[in-house]
């Protein structure tokens, strides 16, 4: 995950695992846990996100939680 603007992202993994970071503009960071994740943002819109190798491009104009499922 890459931020394109300051903000605050939280992450939380199918177990619970949380993890809340104030990142800095053009930042990137790795989550791992267990699948599904739930991302949580102020702006999806400034954020580039890759999940299983794929460009993550979220619903709407606005997002500012998306859940990612695993496919085997």
């Amino acid at each position: 995950l890459k931020t394109l603007i300051k903000q605050t992202i939280c992450f939380v993994d199918g177990a619970g695992k949380q993890l809340v970071m104030a990142m800095e503009a053009n930042t990137a960071l790795a989550f791992k846990g267990v699948a599904p994740f739930t991302v949580l943002a102020q702006d999806l819109d400034d954020v580039e996100m890759y999940f299983q190798g794929w460009r993550v491009r979220f619903p709407a104009a606005g997002t500012k939680q998306v859940q990612l499922l695993e496919v085997n």
